[in-house]
């Protein structure tokens, strides 16, 4: 399943997006800083798609094919959290963290990363689906520690 990510800077790229998502069979797409954006109801659906969540998060936006199944979701004002399944089950987590102009300190982030995290492991124990992909605008360099951390995202570095 291919998944895409954009941040679209506020520009109203619809139309280009719902394209690409049709041309390259996107499965999952999030986007952030998506507030001019024309990503009306009627526009996904006459493309296959259809909006996910419940208006909680007011950071990315998370389209998908209909075909895919939500089981759950868990919504926050930087974060998504979606157990889905499509053949096989999985969760997709979506973020916009806070940037580094508007916050230099990483601790707004790293806060905001390890409620994503705990949900997700809460998800990922209660519903026993263990296939996590985690995707957005983290706001970080690689080697930043809210991406390395252990109790944040415990990414690791390969080449």
């Amino acid at each position: 399943m291919k998944l895409l990510f954009w941040n679209l800077n506020k520009k109203d790229n619809a139309d280009l997006a719902l394209t690409c998502m049709r041309e390259e069979e996107v499965g999952i797409a999030a986007f952030a800083e998506f507030s001019h954006t024309d990503f009306s109801e009627e526009k996904i659906e006459g493309v296959g798609y259809r909006l996910l969540g419940f208006g909680g998060c007011d950071k990315v936006k998370v389209i998908a094919r209909e075909s895919i199944e939500v089981l759950d979701c868990f919504e926050a004002s930087r974060f998504t959290v979606l157990a889905m399944k499509s053949g096989q089950s999985f969760f997709v987590g979506v973020a916009h963290l806070p940037d580094r102009m508007s916050s230099p300190d990483p601790e707004s982030r790293l806060m905001d990363i390890r409620v994503m995290m705990d949900e997700i492991h809460g998800y990922e124990n209660v519903l026993s689906i263990s296939k996590t992909i985690i995707l957005g605008d983290f706001n970080a360099n690689p080697y930043d520690k809210e991406l390395l951390l252990p109790n944040a995202f415990n990414a690791m570095l390969f080449k």
